[in-house]
């Protein structure tokens, strides 16, 4: 029964480091997977950002980086299209 225990467990923490990495994997160029990400990102040219108090699981730009638009690839602010 404790040997079942412990198999039972090792699947549960083997799900889990499957699960975030699966979701960390799924971000793009510059990005990293945060579980309590703002639900508004900057982006090139936007007028600021938007705090709303709630958070949700998402990849958002690494730090230096801001999106291209809206649901876009993040980059360096120099790298934004002239408008």
């Amino acid at each position: 029964m404790r040997s079942a225990r412990v198999l039972l467990l090792l699947a549960v923490i083997a799900l889990t480091l499957a699960t975030a990495n699966s979701a960390s994997e799924e971000c793009g160029l510059n990005e990293h997977f945060n579980d309590c990400a703002p639900t508004y990102q900057l982006y090139c040219y936007s007028k600021g950002e938007i705090d709303t108090g709630h958070c949700v699981e998402a990849c958002v730009c690494d730090q230096g980086f801001i999106r291209e638009h809206s649901g876009g690839p993040c980059i360096t602010k120099d790298k934004c299209p002239p408008l």
